[in-house]
């Protein structure tokens, strides 16, 4: 579905899906520094009063600048602006198929600003582990007792040969993610793979630093943990499961026994 836009210049026609900004229906550049906040307000507006839904594409840069007043540029800056957040998508080109689309899946944009958090070292390590922490013990703990545990045992069968750095990282986020995954918390599961991928990097600095000669026993004793947390949710036993990972990665980040 595409939003459609009143046809009388400078005026905002209820009908047309587009309600007024404020007073004057106006934004202006004295008024507002920073207007094309007010654009995205204004397209929150849309999805908030269910004018505009996920799958629907937005109104033409021209139609949206006549009919709220502004510029161009300042349409362009603010759709570029919920890009990079994730909301909405440009295809090019023309037709139907072209145009600005409001995005149904949950945004990418969380792991890279959580990403930029810890570069800039706004939080401290153990409190960003707790709280990875938190949220896998918070879906283990829903995990439904008919759970298709499938990618879960998949990824583990994957770390079942020796594995060099990169490939115990890539099957270690997908074994934990397949756990989280199991519990019917979509959000809960969607922050959790926002947080594990802003830490790849300290991950991967992490193994970096195991010398050569430690690596095997170390590869080892990664497997026989998930054995015994996948055992335990395979058992049904939630709590233990949820002790077994907590010890798992606490150990392993922030050395704790």
């Amino acid at each position: 579905m595409a939003v459609t836009l009143g046809a009388v210049p400078g005026v905002v026609n209820r009908s047309s899906g587009i309600p007024p900004l404020g007073q004057t229906g106006r934004v202006t550049e004295a008024a507002a520094p920073r207007a094309y906040e007010e654009v995205i307000e204004h397209i929150r507006e849309l999805l908030v009063n269910g004018d505009v839904q996920a799958g629907d594409r937005l109104p033409p840069e021209r139609d949206l600048a006549e009919a709220l007043g502004v510029s161009r540029p300042m349409v362009r800056e603010a759709l570029r602006t919920l890009e990079v957040l994730g909301v909405v998508a440009a295809r090019r080109g023309q037709g139907p198929g072209a145009g600005t689309f409001i995005l149904s899946e949950p945004s990418p944009a969380l792991e890279l600003l959580l990403d930029m958090e810890f570069t800039l070292e706004r939080f401290d390590l153990a409190d960003v582990i707790d709280s990875r922490v938190m949220l896998e013990q918070w879906a283990i703990a829903g995990v439904p007792a008919d759970a298709d545990l499938t990618e879960a045992a998949y990824a583990l069968t994957m770390m079942g040969e020796p594995l060099d750095r990169d490939e115990l990282m890539q099957w270690d986020l997908a074994f934990h993610q397949a756990i989280v995954d199991c519990a019917p918390n979509r959000l809960v599961a969607h922050l959790y793979r926002s947080l594990r991928g802003a830490m790849h990097q300290r991950l991967a600095d992490s193994l970096a630093g195991i010398e050569d000669d430690a690596w095997a026993p170390f590869w080892r004793r990664i497997m026989r943990e998930h054995r015994l947390i996948y055992a335990a949710l395979d058992s049904g036993d939630l709590d233990g499961a949820a002790q077994l990972s907590e010890r798992h990665v606490t150990r392993h980040y922030l050395r704790r026994r």
